[in-house]
């Protein structure tokens, strides 16, 4: 029998880019330009906080969307705080959880139905923070989704789909870091 040549075998998981677009089952060919790495918004929101402490002409949205996660977490930090003792014992419930995952999921449907969702990130403002900073609070209920309640009162308050989940997320950031 002839021996055939081995052949450089692909894993399904490499990927090319070609023109831009990645290609799955390729390898990265020496020919592609490397990307330079895009700041995390984290990162970028933080940077925008400390020039526009300094600098007040460089106050962009990001500088006051800093200041909304600011003020959005103190509710949290505050609440937590004080029922420390209740949300680790007495509140952790198998009705208290069920009860909460179903009306939550009717509070995400109503948002998601009523709200006016034309609101964009640079139409936030401090009272807009303030309330989703409480309804994140709902979430030391069992049962309640902390992501699915800052969602749904942005929604409520009218901001579109996209900024309502990035201003939800970004007020995770303090809070999960702060919940230990």
């Amino acid at each position: 029998m002839p021996l055939r040549p081995s052949t450089p075998t692909r894993s399904p998981n490499s990927t090319s880019v070609v023109n831009g677009s990645t290609m799955p089952g390729k390898r990265r060919s020496s020919t592609t330009t490397a990307r330079l790495p895009v700041r995390p918004p984290s990162i970028r929101i933080l940077t925008a906080w400390f020039g526009g402490l300094r600098d007040s002409a460089r106050r962009t949205s990001d500088y006051w969307l800093g200041w909304w996660v600011i003020i959005g977490t103190l509710p949290i930090c505050v609440l937590g705080l004080l029922f420390k003792d209740q949300i680790r014992g007495g509140v952790r419930n198998l009705w208290v959880v069920a009860i909460a995952l179903i009306v939550f999921s009717a509070v995400i449907a109503a948002a998601e139905f009523y709200g006016r969702q034309n609101r964009t990130v640079e139409q936030l403002t401090w009272k807009d923070s303030v309330i989703v900073g409480l309804a994140q609070c709902l979430a030391l209920v069992p049962g309640v989704s902390r992501s699915g309640a800052t969602i749904s009162a942005g929604l409520f308050l009218g901001q579109n789909r996209e900024v309502a989940a990035r201003f939800g997320f970004l007020l995770a950031i303090p809070a999960v870091l702060a919940s230990g």
